[in-house]
């Protein structure tokens, strides 16, 4: 009994794993799609969704930048409460975390992030996922 009881969370972990992964090469190809939009027009809401793309796969201090400089700006920002939100996110997204650093694909920090982590408000549209989606389907 034992055995089986350690085979199925070990199947469970590893099933576990490889989500995360396949969600952090995802979201990598969505952060590469809006860099290149950020460089075609840089305007604030397309700022606002790379940042939220880079949260997802961990990049805090870059998010913290732009949603910094965004913030420090005088540009209309349509969601300034929502951006400052995930500004304070971005600076301490568990306990223990007390500064914005950049991890490097982290599966325990993404599993301790799930149950402990601190609210943020998602900024990501429908458009960013279809052509992320177009780009994986073409690739």
């Amino acid at each position: 009994m034992k055995y089986i009881l350690i085979i199925v969370l070990a199947v469970m972990w590893l099933w576990s794993y490889i989500k995360f992964r396949r969600k952090m090469k995802y979201f990598s190809v969505m952060v590469g799609y809006l860099i290149r939009q950020v460089e075609i027009m840089p305007r604030p809401d397309v700022k606002l969704r790379l940042a939220c793309a880079l949260t997802e796969i961990q990049k805090y201090k870059d998010a913290y930048d732009i949603y910094s400089e965004l913030l420090s700006t005088g540009n209309y920002i349509p969601n300034r409460d929502q951006a400052k939100l995930n500004l304070e996110f971005c600076s301490s997204p568990i306990p223990g975390i007390n500064s914005p650093k950049n991890l490097r694909w982290s599966w325990w920090h993404n599993f301790v992030l799930f149950r402990l982590g601190r609210r943020r408000y998602n900024f990501l549209t429908e458009e960013d996922y279809l052509a992320t989606n177009s780009i994986l389907r073409n690739m």
